[in-house]
């Protein structure tokens, strides 16, 4: 949020968690258009000094963690909520279409690296059981 014409965190109580690996990814990128979303967007975060950076498999609090997905950059997690034997996931931008949830080769695609195998998530929705994929 914009204070003063300035870039301000908008919750400066608030603890913000940062995927390491993920922010390594789009801090490495070149393009003009990724500097400018991380400056208004990440930078006032990090000068407030509210950033903490976390592991793909980190744990959030009994029931929230976060888990490794094969997502559309390196380093996407989903979150994970786990609460009296019921689990939900909240994919973020894991899939953008159920096209891209298998190929004829079993593989989900990952846009950053056709390369990089999938780790976690593989035939989940066909169950429909998040305990099963995660």
């Amino acid at each position: 949020m914009r204070v003063d014409g300035k870039w301000v965190p908008t919750f400066p109580n608030a603890r913000y968690l940062f995927g390491k690996t993920e922010f390594e990814h789009w801090s490495a990128e070149g393009d003009d258009e990724t500097q400018v979303i991380l400056s208004d967007s990440v930078q006032p975060i990090l000068d407030a000094g509210l950033a903490e950076f976390v592991g793909l498999d980190y744990r959030i609090s009994p029931n929230v963690r976060l888990t490794p997905s094969t997502g559309h950059t390196p380093g996407h997690v989903c979150v994970v909520l786990e609460s009296d034997g019921q689990s939900a996931v909240i994919t973020g931008d894991m899939t953008h279409h159920p096209a891209s949830w298998r190929t004829r080769n079993g593989r989900r695609p990952s846009t950053a690296t056709l390369r990089q195998p999938p780790r976690r998530g593989r035939g989940c929705f066909r169950s429909g059981r998040t305990s099963r994929c995660w």
